[in-house]
């Protein structure tokens, strides 16, 4: 579903930035759908986490690899598409009043989708206005009025997610001090954008020459700053990123390399092998950025197919004991239970959990080093009961993953409430 709204709004941009070009856009919107990088080549060549694969290993890379990570990634590039699809027709239309309210509108749901397009609308549009004003020489009051509307509704989100919600010293920890996400390096952009990021500074002189819209280059510009700003989640700007910098690629596909290499004595060679030259050319350039994708894809089908536990599944024994913690448990109790269980267990109870989502864990290291200590064997039985005392756990899971850190019984902290062929679950007095 997911998917299908983000080509929508990609389909959407496409047709407004080339409406004269069915080609154009057909390309753009293979490229967009399964483009990526040049990680494929260096995989076996460096560690298979680093940054320097961008196009392999950060999840907002490009459509797919959002698609395979999380829905509001996918639903964050389908409306940032139509905005800016809308952005670029108020320069073409007389009813921009109509048109900057629904954009108005499509900012505001962004905004609440996924919170950090908000910085990059806000200073993409605001740079595209001020570009607006040096071409024509003049303040565009019309135009400006438009752009007001249209980041008018982020004002009041931006104000919540900057100022008011930072009151709040647990939202201060987890979104803003823990919540660290490290953009790749700039070899990792090269790398991860590829062929793609080479033919967009190929054509980048000719866009300008033929008077396309400034948005386009902007926001590529802009988008590909503010991920460096010196904060700590700063990585999460790089979503929809891809966006511009393929519009750019393809435009220089279509209307700069291909036409080139016409006049070439290497496609008068080409000719002879083929008798669509033109077509055989631009399909190859389509499938040198495939690799990545295929690669990524091919490793999340592999990974479910031969994973027989956690990330991808749970035995029976701990989905029957989590959910029977749904059933027995309320808002005010705190379960102690290793990271997969816990990761898990918060769709199922209305209490807390130790250790629960990556980045919205607090002090997610120390806490498990104590997890580990407290179910290894030679810990002292004193520490275990101050543990728990200082946390106010009301019930402690020992399960497959907690015998995995050496767990043994939890000798006279609790009573057993539940147990199955794998699992404990003790209640604490």
């Amino acid at each position: 579903m997911g998917g299908i709204f983000a080509i929508f709004g990609l389909t959407f941009l496409l047709r407004g930035v080339f409406p004269e070009n069915g080609q154009i856009q057909l390309t753009g919107l293979l490229l967009l759908t399964f483009g990526s990088g040049l990680g494929w080549i260096l995989v076996s060549l460096v560690s298979p986490s680093s940054l320097l694969l961008a196009d392999i290993n950060v999840p907002e890379w490009n459509l797919v690899t959002s698609i395979l990570d999380s829905p509001h990634f996918v639903f964050g590039i389908g409306l940032e598409a139509i905005l800016f699809g809308i952005l670029i027709r108020l320069e073409k239309t007389e009813d921009k009043l109509n048109l900057s309210l629904v954009g108005g509108f499509i900012a505001l749901i962004t905004g609440l989708v996924y919170a950090f397009h908000i910085p990059t609308i806000g200073i993409v549009v605001g740079f595209y206005m001020l570009n607006l004003a040096i071409q024509a020489k003049k303040v565009p009051w019309k135009t400006w009025f438009s752009g007001f509307l249209f980041l008018a509704p982020l004002l009041p989100l931006l104000y919540y997610y900057g100022i008011t919600s930072r009151q709040d010293s647990l939202w201060e920890l987890t979104h803003i001090q823990e919540n660290v996400i490290t953009p790749p390096p700039l070899p990792g952009i090269l790398i991860g954008y590829g062929l793609m990021g080479i033919m967009a500074m190929f054509g980048i002189k000719t866009w300008f020459l033929q008077k396309r819209s400034p948005l386009i280059p902007i926001w590529a510009g802009i988008n590909l700053i503010i991920i460096y700003f010196p904060i700590s989640f700063s990585g999460r700007f790089i979503l929809g990123l891809f966006i511009p910098i393929t519009i750019l690629g393809v435009f220089s596909l279509e209307e700069v390399i291909l036409p080139k290499l016409k006049s070439t004595n290497f496609y008068a060679r080409f000719s002879t092998l083929t008798p669509t030259p033109y077509k055989t050319l631009r399909r190859v350039f389509i499938l040198l950025t495939l690799p990545s994708t295929l690669l990524v894809t091919l490793w999340i089908i592999q990974n479910a197919a031969l994973s027989v536990d956690y990330p991808s599944y749970y035995p029976s024994e701990e989905i029957e004991a989590m959910r029977w913690m749904g059933e027995n448990t309320d808002a005010h109790d705190l379960i102690l239970a290793s990271y997969p269980i816990g990761n898990y267990l918060p769709r199922l109870i209305s209490g807390k959990v130790f250790l629960g989502h990556l980045n919205l864990t607090i002090d997610l290291e120390n806490k498990l080093v104590d997890l580990e200590k407290f179910w290894d064997e030679n810990t002292p039985q004193e520490w275990k009961e101050i543990f728990i005392e200082e946390w106010g756990f009301t019930y402690i899971y020992q399960g497959k993953y907690e015998k995995e850190l050496g767990g043994v019984g939890v000798i006279q902290l609790g009573e057993v409430v539940y147990e199955n062929e794998k699992v404990k679950i003790y209640a604490v007095p």
